[in-house]
C-alpha cells in the first residue's frame, strides 16, 4: 500500500494521524491485597472500606453492629471500672474461721519453744 498522499479522495493524512501525547500519564498501579483473617472477624469499618473495592455497597447494618458492640465494649469497661473502685469484700465466716486457725497453731508452737 502506498503513502496516504498517494490515495485518491482521502483528504489530508494528517487529520488521521494520532498526535502523541506530550505528558503520557503512567497506567494506574494495578494493587492486589490478600487477607488471611475471616471476613466476618474484621472490624466493621475496615468491612464497609473494602465492599465499595468489590463492587459492592457498604453495609448499614454492619454499621448498626458496631455501634451495639461498641456500646456492649464500653458497658463492660463500666463494669470493670466500678469493681476497681469499689471497696474490698469482706471474706465469709467460713474462710475467716480456716485462715485464723493457721496463725493460732502457730503461736502455740512458737510459745511452747
Amino acid at each position: 500500500m502506498g503513502h496516504p498522499r498517494t490515495i485518491r479522495g482521502i483528504g489530508n493524512p494528517d487529520d488521521y494521524i494520532i498526535p502523541q501525547n506530550p505528558n503520557p500519564q503512567p497506567p494506574p498501579a494495578k494493587v492486589n491485597i490478600s487477607l488471611t483473617m475471616p471476613f466476618p472477624q474484621l472490624p466493621e469499618d475496615v468491612q464497609n472500606q473494602i465492599l465499595p473495592m468489590l463492587g459492592l455497597q457498604p453495609s448499614v447494618e454492619l454499621q448498626h453492629e458496631s455501634t451495639l458492640n461498641a456500646v456492649e465494649k464500653m458497658s463492660k469497661a463500666a463494669d470493670h471500672a466500678k469493681n476497681l473502685l469499689s471497696p474490698a469484700e469482706e471474706p465469709a465466716q467460713s474462710d475467716q474461721n480456716s485462715t485464723s486457725a493457721a496463725p493460732k497453731a502457730m503461736q502455740t508452737k512458737v510459745a511452747g519453744v
